[in-house]
Parts: C-alpha cells; sequence; structure tokens
C-alpha cells in the first residue's frame, strides 16, 4: 500500500465511522418505532421499513467501499470501489427524494386543511407538486450521468456540472420545506377564539401545552433543514476546492443516516406530540393531520352554547330562577378551507 495512502483516508475514514454510527441510530430508531407503535397504519409501517432499507443499503456499500480502498493496490479507481459509490449515490439519492416527498406530501395535507386563503393553499400544493417532480426528474439525471465514471475523484465536466446542480437543488429543496412547514404551524398557533378565547379560563394550560409541541415542530424541522441545507453544500465545496482527492466522502458517509433519522425522530415522537396536540383547542392543525393514517377533513372551531336553570333561594323564602350560559368550545370538520 502506497506511503500516502493513510493520509488520504484520514478524514474519510472518520466520516465512515461517524455513518456507522448513525446507522447504529437508525436501527434503533426503527426498533423503537416498531415497538411503540406495531398498531400504526401498513402506509406508515412501509415508510419506516423502506427508510431502513436504504439507509442499509447506504451502508453496505459504504463498508465495502471502505475495505476495497484500504486493502486494494489501485485504491479510488478499483472496480469494487467505483460501483460502490454509484449504488452508494443512487441510494442516497432516493432516500433524500424518498424523505424530501413525505415533506412535500405533508405540506400538501395541511394546505387543504388549515384555515388559510384559497389562493394561497393553490400555491403550496402547486410548490410541492413541482418541487417533488423537479426533484424526480433531478434524481433520474444524475444516476444517468453517474454511469460512465470510472473513478471517485476527477469526474468527468458534465457528471460535475449534474453534482452541482443536483447538490445545490437539494439545499434550496429542503430550505423552502423548512420555511413553509415553520410558516404554516406558526399560523396554526393562532388562537381559534380571538379575544372570546381570553375568558376560557380552562383552556388556559391546554393551549400552552398545545403551542408547545407546535414549538416543537417548528425548531425540528427548521433545525433538520438548515442542517440537511448545509450538508448538501459541504460535499460539493470540499471537491470543488481539491477535485483530486475524496474528502467529499468525509461528508457523503453519514448524510443519508441524517435524513433517515430526522423522519423516524418525528414518528417515534408522535405519542407525545399528539398528546400536548390534541388537549388544545387553541390550534388550527389537529395531530391528525401530522401523524394521522389518512388526511381529514379541514378543521374549524365551533362554540356550543349551552344555557341552563338553576333555581337561587331568597332570603324571603322564595325561589329565583336565573339563567346559566356556558360556552364549550369543540371541533368540527368542514369540506374544504376557507375561500380567499
Amino acid at each position: 500500500m502506497d506511503v500516502d495512502v493513510p493520509e488520504d483516508l484520514h478524514a474519510p475514514f472518520v466520516g465512515f465511522l461517524t455513518g456507522s454510527v448513525l446507522f447504529g441510530v437508525t436501527f434503533l430508531q426503527t426498533f423503537q418505532y416498531f415497538s411503540n407503535y406495531l398498531q400504526d397504519s401498513r402506509s406508515r409501517k412501509l415508510t419506516v421499513i423502506m427508510v431502513f432499507l436504504m439507509e442499509s443499503l447506504h451502508f453496505i456499500f459504504s463498508s465495502i467501499l471502505m475495505y476495497t480502498e484500504f486493502t486494494s493496490s489501485s485504491k479510488y479507481t478499483h472496480e469494487t470501489v467505483v460501483w460502490c459509490l454509484k449504488i452508494m449515490a443512487m441510494t442516497k439519492g432516493a432516500l433524500i427524494i424518498f424523505v424530501q416527498s413525505f415533506y412535500l406530501r405533508l405540506i400538501w395535507v395541511l394546505a387543504e386543511n388549515i384555515l388559510i386563503k384559497e389562493r394561497h393553499s393553490r400555491v403550496i400544493k402547486s410548490f410541492s407538486i413541482i418541487t417533488f417532480l423537479y426533484a424526480a426528474s433531478l434524481g433520474v439525471g444524475v444516476s444517468i450521468y453517474l454511469g460512465p465514471i470510472v473513478s471517485i475523484f476527477n469526474f468527468p465536466g458534465s457528471f460535475e456540472r449534474m453534482i452541482y446542480i443536483g447538490f445545490g437543488s437539494t439545499a434550496a429543496i429542503d430550505s423552502c420545506i423548512a420555511v413553509i412547514l415553520a410558516a404554516v404551524l406558526c399560523c396554526s398557533k393562532s388562537s381559534y377564539f380571538g379575544y372570546l378565547g381570553r375568558f376560557i379560563v380552562t383552556m388556559g394550560n391546554n393551549a400552552y401545552r398545545g403551542k408547545g409541541a407546535v414549538n416543537y415542530l417548528v425548531i425540528f424541522f427548521v433545525g433538520t433543514g438548515v442542517l440537511t441545507a448545509v450538508l448538501a453544500i459541504v460535499p460539493i465545496v470540499l471537491y470543488a476546492s481539491n477535485p483530486s482527492s475524496v474528502m467529499y466522502l468525509t461528508v457523503e458517509f453519514w448524510v443519508p443516516g441524517i435524513y433517515a433519522n430526522s423522519i423516524l425522530a418525528l414518528f417515534n415522537a408522535k405519542k407525545r406530540l399528539k398528546e400536548n396536540m390534541d388537549i388544545s383547542v387553541d390550534l388550527h392543525i389537529p395531530s391528525s393531520l401530522l401523524f394521522g393514517d389518512d388526511p381529514p377533513a379541514a378543521i374549524v372551531p365551533n362554540l356550543t352554547l349551552e344555557a341552563s336553570m338553576k333555581n337561587h333561594p331568597l332570603e324571603d323564602g322564595s325561589v329565583d330562577q336565573a339563567r346559566t350560559i356556558s360556552i364549550r368550545p369543540t371541533l368540527a370538520p368542514i369540506s374544504s378551507s376557507i375561500q380567499a
């Protein structure tokens, strides 16, 4: 083995170790999900299985690639290394598109059910469709240009351009998804009842707990969106700074683990978040929109007035009747969002 190999492999090996740890976390989260949510719908369980299988496939070929690089004299140009990189790239792309499609579908469901103007809903849903089609076509394009490469460094110019477009688009899509989800969730924290809600004392603690769950989701979506966007930019910066090195692998080994764990962490937090969101009538987004098996009908608040007559004895022995009116807030489905 050449003297320069250990130096060239130091950083990628650290990245591989990080990816191994994240794969362990993915395995643990998958086990935790099936231990706690075995009664979930088949589609939700299939989503978890698909995420785990794609992350597992990426990890397996990452291991083969690293082993071959350490043991082969041809190192980076070895045939096994090259086709391992191709499978890793396609698996990573499929996982990213799969996770992004989940969040885009979530945006679609929220846009269809939250109380926003119809034109805003159409814009958000159009964004979901166009973004998914663009991401899918971009993934196919990158896979086509990936075929002719014969080494894992100094890529052809045409493939380099696809890399820059693909990674840049991934960062942009993740950022847009995070911003839209955060904006929708922040809008959901406005009160159903406006000024009247201040007088419903019994709602107080529950409303705050529900808003706390939404705040957690906002931070979660923004945090994961920013993290994945940054991780999409770092590899192309590393490659552009030195195309003759394999430093970009330092990040490539563990990016799929971030995507996999982001969606699995959301699923595993379902029980706690549902409890905090469902007790609050101060939210425009019930937990069923985020965690339900099927998108429900749009939700609007109803105020039910309940009147009752009570007898109040007076000092002279007579009885005075007084009408007591209580306000009971409820949630009811509607067929469509509020019109513009």
